[in-house]
């Protein structure tokens, strides 16, 4: 269930008014920045290079909506010169794992300043509650990149320049990767645009990069669907005569097999929504992991994809 965690204006400012620059000294060991999840952590590194050890709380393949701290995550956070979390409620366990370790020094909320959606989570609230999954959209990755840049370089001002010229460069990646994704959906027909996935995580994909997307699951992995629900979304399926469905990394696959064998819809395969892949699996790096969800998408759909 996602709780309320907020963190209001004067929370942020008093830990980046913490933020204690490195003596400036060419022997310095590296920061040891810990991040949230698995994918925040690969974009630290993009930016932090070999200036920085990154240390990841919720591994490749792990689901943080249902994440419990163990005592080495304590150990882990306590550790740290920065934490990084995305916020917008997604770790929810966040508040206890920072009370219970004690921690005391810097919290980066990297999607602050990002235009955030709200839903309707009956489960949940009354009233409307974030929609976390931002990295769905490219151009929210950016939003992230300069927040944990402005971050490095207040804590280690000595290598601004470094900081600097490595978010400039993984930027422009991030900027070919989303004009790639926008040029690959381009010419599918509005009819043949909808996909069921197992959780609600896709909507920013939706509204960036046109597809549309229907879950039995809610913002949160969570979140059971009522039988009334899933009657009503394989009705829809139905009635739609939507093809393909896809199974998630960080889910269990009992609803959407089950939606499969009720409605003849043939399996497309996996997304990755919340969580890189392992080394050895097709989505061990944001980019690949945005690269790999559009393969699958595109060819599931019937397109030419072409080379990223």
């Amino acid at each position: 269930m996602i709780k309320k965690v907020v963190f209001t204006l004067s929370f942020l400012l008093s830990f980046f008014a913490y933020l204690e620059p490195k003596a400036d000294n060419p022997t310095q060991e590296k920061l040891i920045v810990t991040a949230s999840f698995s994918i925040l952590g690969d974009v630290i590194k993009n930016i932090g290079g070999d200036l920085v050890t990154v240390n990841v709380i919720v591994g490749p393949n792990q689901d943080t909506h249902v994440y419990e701290p163990t005592p080495d995550d304590n150990l882990l956070i306590i550790s740290s010169d920065l934490v990084v979390i995305n916020g917008l409620s997604f770790e929810t366990w966040f508040e206890r794992l920072v009370s219970a370790s004690g921690y005391k020094k810097p919290i980066i909320v990297a999607s602050q300043g990002i235009p955030f959606h709200k839903m309707m989570e009956p489960q949940i609230s009354n009233e409307p509650v974030p929609d976390p999954h931002v990295w769905n959209d490219v151009r929210h990755v950016a939003t992230w990149v300069y927040n944990i840049k402005k971050a490095l370089q207040e804590f280690d001002p000595q290598n601004a320049a470094v900081y600097e010229e490595r978010a400039t460069l993984y930027l422009k990646e991030l900027q070919n990767l989303d004009r790639w994704i926008k040029e690959q959906f381009k010419d599918v027909p509005e009819e043949s645009c909808k996909v069921i996935t197992a959780h609600d995580a896709f909507n920013y994909f939706e509204k960036a990069y046109g597809l549309v997307f229907l879950s039995p699951q809610g913002l949160s992995t969570t979140d059971e669907p009522s039988a009334h629900e899933m009657a009503s979304l394989i009705k829809q399926i139905k009635k739609e005569k939507i093809k393909t469905i896809f199974v998630e990394n960080i889910s269990s696959q009992r609803l959407i097999r089950q939606l499969a064998a009720e409605t003849g819809a043939k399996i497309g395969g996996t997304l990755y929504s919340d969580a890189l892949s392992t080394a050895e699996e097709p989505a061990s790096t944001y980019i690949k992991l945005m690269e790999s969800n559009v393969k699958t998408l595109a060819q599931s759909l019937g397109c030419f994809v072409s080379p990223l």
